[in-house]
């Protein structure tokens, strides 16, 4: 097919919110529960009340976000939903959490090495995010309750314009859609691949200008790659839909410093 096919290589990368999401989706929110620090499977183990992104980012899952596509004032255990702040200035304060992760993280004998040293002292998850749900995140009374979120909001502070974000990289790649993201190395190491599908360019001299073919290249990062050093950061969150994800997504465009692309070979 037609557009650009870069060579392998280490790239400057903006990612649009829609990758953003992506990656949310698939490698951070399953790390950000009780129950993967309850199975030392986060990728943010021992991490908690420590920096895991850059100090510009927040995250939260809001139930009531004027904004947002879900609307939940109950949880599936009973429980008055509020707002669950997750990240705060880069730092981990929140995990989402059901009634029975909970107790099972705040009476686990190995606690303080899952959390870590930052950890407070006195901790409490509140059981905000138990919902019993289906495919594509519809409520179902025979599913056993998890950990879910709602309106999933990333903020940033010190955030600059779209046009703004691509002049920062310069020379590079504009990620507008990947697909197929998932984890490797298993949830813990932060390792994902994905591919670069449609809306994606080359940039040089920190203009757009020539579209990629459609998946001619694979990401191959870590989720720090993406959120603990970027060049720069989007100025407002964009809504932006995962297939099949129970969660709908708010977040920003992210400028990276240093993103692995490998060369995918034409059909």
């Amino acid at each position: 097919s037609h557009g650009a096919r870069p060579a392998s290589g280490k790239f400057r990368v903006v990612l649009g919110s829609q990758p953003v999401a992506e990656i949310l989706n698939y490698m951070v929110m399953g790390s950000l529960t009780t129950g993967a620090f309850h199975a030392a499977s986060s990728a943010y183990h021992a991490k908690f009340g420590a920096p895991v992104m850059d100090s510009r980012l927040s995250l939260a899952d809001d139930p009531a976000f004027s904004a947002g596509a879900i609307r939940r004032r109950i949880t599936c255990e009973g429980i008055p939903t509020r707002r669950v702040e997750l990240i705060r200035d880069g730092k981990l304060v929140g995990l989402l959490s059901n009634f029975y992760d909970t107790h099972r993280l705040l009476t686990d004998e190995h606690r303080a090495d899952k959390l870590g040293a930052d950890a407070p002292a006195k901790l409490d998850f509140d059981a905000l995010s138990g919902y019993r749900l289906g495919e594509g995140g519809g409520r179902r009374f025979d599913a056993s309750p998890g950990s879910s979120g709602t309106n999933v909001v990333m903020r940033a502070r010190g955030g600059v314009t779209d046009r703004e974000l691509v002049r920062a990289v310069g020379d590079g790649i504009y990620v507008g859609r990947i697909w197929y993201t998932y984890p490797i190395n298993g949830q813990r190491a932060g390792d994902f691949t994905c591919t670069v599908t449609g809306d994606s360019y080359l940039v040089r001299g920190g203009q757009v200008v020539e579209p990629l073919a459609p998946n001619c290249l694979r990401i191959n990062a870590n989720i720090a790659d993406v959120f603990e050093h970027p060049l720069a950061v989007g100025m407002r969150p964009h809504p932006a839909t995962v297939w099949g994800s129970p969660e709908a997504y708010y977040v920003p465009a992210i400028a990276a410093g240093s993103i692995a692309l490998a060369e995918v070979a034409p059909n």
